[in-house]
């Protein structure tokens, strides 16, 4: 499929003509751009485009697009297998979403989570991802016994009310 412009009527009022849509006159990277932005607001609206021609579903294939596409709507521990492939395409782009998915995963696992999750938390935090700096802070926090007030006097006067650090 092919988006094209038909025009009835040239200049002498003759048959018609087809000419390609300007979008398909885009250079590769510019498009695969274009679609990486749409992918990192909305899966829905990837499928959407990738569904418009053949020419952004190979776009849409690109590395960078992958790395990008927002898992907003997916839930945290999918069982679908059609969904779990996504998350694996996703994962071995560099999503960092996905990144930090995996490394929530393995860090929190029942009995005893797993080290190397905390690896995949870092990867995430270092790449720019908010709960993951979160999670990955107060992982290193209880890993290493880190107190929050060292010496007595370094929180003199301190004291957490309702979940909140308060001075007196």
């Amino acid at each position: 499929m092919s988006i094209s412009k038909t025009s009835n009527n040239n200049n002498n009022g003759s048959s018609s003509s087809s000419t390609p849509a300007p979008i398909e006159a885009l250079p590769r990277d510019l498009l695969v751009k274009i679609i990486a932005k749409v992918a990192s607001d909305s899966v829905a609206d990837l499928r959407n485009v990738k569904m418009c021609c053949k020419h952004f579903l190979d776009a849409a294939e690109d590395e960078c697009v992958w790395q990008q596409v927002s898992l907003d709507k997916f839930p945290l521990f999918p069982l679908n297998p059609k969904a779990l492939s996504f998350l694996k395409r996703c994962k071995e782009s560099g999503n960092i979403e996905s990144v930090y998915r995996e490394g929530l995963e393995e860090y929190f696992s029942y009995p005893k989570g797993n080290i190397s999750g905390l690896g995949h938390l870092k990867l995430a935090a270092q790449k720019g991802h908010t709960e993951a700096k979160y999670v990955y802070g107060n992982g290193m926090l209880v890993r290493n016994h880190t107190s929050l007030c060292p010496s007595n006097n370094t929180c003199k006067g301190w004291r957490l009310k309702k979940g909140v650090w308060m001075g007196s």
